[in-house]
């Protein structure tokens, strides 16, 4: 759980909610909420550091990811979130989602990248269908996990 207070103490998890508006299904901002809930918060310690990255998961296709999901989340899970510690990063955000096709890959939300500078937190969608090729998913997660710290 993000609480909108630091929680390290209880939950060793250096992220914060750091507004408490929300934004409604019909891209209104209300005052509301205190915590949000990803489905998973991969924490990464490196001697004094560590990183995260949120993940939340769709049962949707990739269309509907990007038509109905992108938005809502950035600003949730990036705009509306910080660290609470200087030697923490919030390093990404990545969107999982369970229907597609066995070639689809992972893929940036970012479509304006300037090469070779990368966009820091990162936001990915991937595939998790069935059929995917094992090696190609491996890889996937090892780039996803090796952004420095």
């Amino acid at each position: 759980v993000i609480y909108d207070y630091d929680s390290i103490n209880i939950n060793d998890i250096a992220l914060y909610r750091n507004m408490s508006l929300s934004l409604e299904k019909k891209a209104h901002l209300v005052q509301t909420g205190h915590y949000y809930i990803p489905d998973i918060i991969v924490k990464i310690k490196y001697e004094t550091n560590e990183k995260y990255i949120i993940i939340d998961s769709k049962f949707s296709d990739c269309m509907s990811i990007k038509r109905n999901y992108i938005i809502p989340l950035a600003f949730k899970y990036i705009t509306s979130i910080s660290v609470s510690k200087d030697n923490a990063k919030l390093a990404g955000l990545v969107i999982v989602y369970g229907k597609g096709s066995d070639n689809q890959q992972l893929q940036s939300v970012y479509d304006k990248e300037i090469k070779p500078k990368s966009i820091s937190p990162f936001f990915y969608t991937l595939p998790l269908c069935e059929g995917r090729d094992i090696n190609a998913l491996n890889s996937e997660l090892k780039k996803i996990l090796s952004v420095d710290i």
